[in-house]
């Protein structure tokens, strides 16, 4: 019998999960518009940036909130603005310096020193995400529908904002190998000798150290969610798989923050096509562990149904040539290698029926388990239209390079082998071509997600039957 005291513990978990929960979901959407309104050459003033990002959290809030039952409200949007708060910390100490110099040089240390009016700003910072917080849980409390109290539940839309951040620092680490600014930084984990997280805003108007300093920013956001995430699973959850798998993701973090610095102390193109391939794997794992902790994974009846095992073998062999498709792509972009480009345009038709395979099956599952059917028939037609684009993107990106062979014009992976001495590029990047090469690349991490839970939910869903002699007909 569970008492007063129990009771109340676990609410006080609940809300610190949903709190932890909805805060890291409002910096994951918060992140995405600050990149975006900084973009180069959109040139969004400071202030409309600011207010972008304000109501972005709000809004996130609000989205993530609304399902927190009883603890939703103005109390639940505090605790959330408080912790978006400290996460942004990360990105607002680029505020709080001020620089020495006019521009970075590789030869010199930047030299940079601190606003005056920081302790200002922090202090101010922090209240404007804790009054936004507050705004975004009063409207999440007015636009409620199912109260979901289950902690579970919590983690798996936990372990889901973790994958979207991956997916975002994938996205922005594409844009970095497509516009050749994986050395516009050429120091770790300083960055020009000046503290990372202090690296003044003030000399990011080149664009390629743009790039290069959101990824690192990006990359360091995804580490914190993922050890955090880890925390709250070894405590939370009893199944040892899960636990291990937490354990895993948080070492596999930390593992590939340091890959990165490597590949760009070291300089050197292999090192990148590991640290890329890994990001995707890396995603594909987030994901797994996201439906591990989802209640109605852990709720499926399993079945011997012959459709349940024809799913999972396609899912299976879909997923691992994905993986081996995008080690190719990798390839071709850091190192140039044309029988890599030759590989991996021949290995897609494999992949693209494996993919429709598994999208065939999961729109095809019916009973015993209905609720499984409805996420199959979903996820099925989800798989097709990112299978149709990605092959469309891939069409596009090969006539970009093709066009640019003919007419003499290095492209990016070209740019990738002849740099100056100095370390810029021999040229900008075609813009057409930077877009259509990001896009191929983020889709293809997209089509991997995909197609792991497709993996999951087969594997979960099929039973191998019984033999003859067990069965339970036999009465043994």
């Amino acid at each position: 019998m569970t008492t007063t005291s129990e009771q109340a513990t676990e609410v006080r978990v609940s809300f610190a999960i949903q709190a932890i929960t909805v805060g890291f979901g409002a910096v994951v959407l918060m992140w995405a518009g600050w990149f975006i309104a900084n973009l180069p050459g959109l040139g969004l003033p400071t202030e409309v940036a600011a207010t972008i990002g304000g109501v972005l959290l709000i809004a996130g809030v609000a989205l993530f909130a609304r399902e927190a039952g009883k603890g939703a409200g103005w109390k639940l949007g505090l605790a959330s603005g408080i912790v978006a708060g400290l996460v942004n910390l990360l990105a607002l100490g680029s505020l709080l310096m001020e620089p020495g110099t006019s521009a970075p040089d590789p030869t010199t240390t930047l030299e940079t020193s601190v606003k005056p009016a920081a302790p200002m700003i922090v202090g101010g910072f922090m209240l404007a995400c804790a009054v936004a917080g507050i705004l975004g849980g009063v409207i999440a409390s007015q636009i409620r529908t199912t109260s979901v109290r289950c902690t579970h539940a919590w983690l798996s839309r936990f372990g889901w904002i973790a994958a979207v951040a991956t997916l975002e620092l994938i996205l922005v680490g594409g844009l970095v190998t497509s516009a050749e600014s994986g050395l516009a930084v050429p120091d770790w984990p300083n960055s020009y000798g000046a503290n990372m997280f202090l690296y003044p805003i003030a000399l990011m108007s080149d664009a390629r150290i743009f790039l290069e300093h959101s990824h690192r920013l990006f990359g360091t956001m995804v580490g914190l969610l993922t050890i955090t995430l880890a925390i709250c699973v070894i405590i939370l959850d009893k199944r040892n798989k899960v636990r291990v798998m937490a354990g895993v993701l948080a070492g596999l973090v930390i593992f590939q923050g340091v890959l990165g610095g490597l590949r760009v102390t070291e300089q050197s193109a292999w090192l990148g096509v590991f640290h890329g391939v890994l990001a995707q794997i890396f995603l594909a794992l987030l994901v797994a562990q996201a439906v591990w902790l989802a209640p109605a994974w852990q709720r499926l009846t399993r079945s011997s149904e012959r459709d349940y095992r024809k799913w999972k073998f396609v899912a299976t062999a879909a997923t691992h040539t994905t993986i081996i498709q995008l080690a190719f792509g990798a390839m071709y972009r850091h190192v140039g290698s044309s029988h890599a480009l030759m590989t991996h345009i021949g290995f897609s038709v494999v992949v693209l029926v494996f993919a429709i395979m598994a999208s065939a099956g999961a729109m095809s599952l019916a009973q015993p388990a209905p609720a499984l059917a409805r996420r199959g028939s979903l996820l099925g037609k989800t798989l097709m239209g990112v299978v149709g684009l990605q092959l469309l993107l891939g069409v596009g990106a090969l006539m970009a390079v093709m066009a640019e062979k003919r007419e003499g014009v290095p492209t990016a992976d070209e740019l990738a082998a002849n740099k100056l001495a100095d370390g810029s590029a021999i040229a900008q990047v075609p813009l057409h071509e930077l877009l259509l090469a990001t896009g191929h690349q983020a889709n293809g991490a997209i089509l991997l997600a995909l197609l792991t839970m497709s993996l999951v939910w087969a594997k979960r869903a099929y039973q191998k039957p019984l033999p003859q002699s067990e069965s339970p007909e036999t009465g043994n």
